[in-house]
């Protein structure tokens, strides 16, 4: 991606997510054109791919996506993993992963 911004990105999530929950069966595959990837900014979509997602999260998918910048300093990922866990903790308030 070139000159991208956090407008930008942000707005294919919707896109990706409303995809994912139409199909389920995908949701692997779409969270793997994201996650791990070199661009920070295609891995913020794989952290934010679930928002919506509401009890049908994929818990160990999210884990994975957090971990993986679990030490960068990058505001836009910090941010984006706040936005994931505070979306997640209104479906999961016992607290995240505690099933």
């Amino acid at each position: 991606m070139r000159k991208s911004w956090w407008d930008s990105v942000d707005a294919w999530r919707p896109l990706f997510g409303d995809y994912v929950r139409l199909y389920p069966q995908t949701l692997a595959d779409v969270f793997g054109i994201f996650a791990e990837h070199d661009n920070f900014w295609m891995r913020r979509v794989a952290i934010t791919l679930q928002l919506a997602s509401k009890d049908a999260t994929d818990t160990a998918l999210l884990t994975r996506a957090i971990e993986y910048d679990i030490d960068t300093d990058e505001f836009f990922i910090q941010k984006a993993v706040g936005w994931a866990l505070r979306q997640y903790s209104k479906t999961d308030s016992a607290g995240y992963g505690s099933s």
